[in-house]
C-alpha cells in the first residue's frame, strides 16, 4: 500500500493504561502487509503521552513502524522533546515490551540540552519506567562550570543521582 499524500497513523495505547497512544504523521508513507512495516517519509512529527504524565514530541525524515518485533525506528534528523529535555542524533529507536513502551536507543552521534545541563555521547539508551538515561561512546555532560567525563555516565531518578564509570570530572568548588 501506496500514500502519497499527507498521512495520520495513531499506534495502541499502552497496556496499563497508563501512556497514551503514539501519534505520527507524514507527508507520504507505504506499508508491506507482508511484513507488517509502515515507513513515513518527509516531516515526519509525531507526539505520545508518557506514563508518568510527561508529553513526548518528536520529529524526523524517516520513520520506520514494525507490528512484529515492537519498534519503532526513527532516521534523519531526529529531535525528541520531552517536558525541558531536547534530544538529538541521527537515528532513534522505541522498543516496546509487553504492550508498554520500554527503552529508547539513540546512536550515530547524540546530543541532549536541559534546563542548565547539556552532554554529548556516541549512543545513549534511555529506560522510561526507570528514569535511567545511560551515556556511552565518549559521553560528556556540563552543568554550568562542572563536567562530567567517562566511559559511561548513567543519570537516574531526574539527574538526582549520577554514576560515571572511568570517571575523570572537572569541576569548579564553589567559593
Amino acid at each position: 500500500i501506496e500514500g502519497p499524500d499527507f498521512v495520520i497513523l495513531k499506534g495502541p495505547p499502552e497496556k496499563s493504561g497508563e501512556g497514551g497512544p503514539l501519534y505520527m504523521e507524514s507527508d507520504r508513507f507505504d506499508a508491506d502487509l507482508n511484513t507488517n512495516i509502515i515507513n513515513m517519509w518527509d516531516s515526519v512529527k509525531g507526539r505520545k503521552k508518557m506514563s508518568d504524565d510527561r508529553n513526548m514530541k518528536i520529529s524526523s525524515r524517516e520513520a520506520q513502524f514494525s507490528g512484529q518485533s515492537n519498534f519503532a525506528l526513527f532516521k534523519k534528523d531526529v529531535i525528541i522533546d520531552v517536558d525541558s529535555m531536547t534530544i538529538t542524533g541521527p537515528r532513534a529507536k522505541f522498543i516496546y515490551k509487553n504492550g508498554e513502551l520500554y527503552s529508547m536507543f539513540i546512536d550515530g552521534g547524540v546530543k541532549i540540552k536541559d534546563v542548565g545541563k547539556w552532554g554529548v555521547a556516541g549512543e545513549a539508551e534511555v529506560f522510561f519506567k526507570e528514569d535511567k538515561y545511560i551515556f556511552r561512546d565518549s559521553p560528556k555532560v556540563v552543568q554550568g562550570e562542572d563536567q562530567l567525563v567517562g566511559d559511561e555516565i548513567i543519570i537516574f531518578d531526574g539527574g538526582e543521582r549520577v554514576q560515571v564509570k572511568k570517571a575523570k570530572a572537572k569541576y569548579r568548588a564553589k567559593q
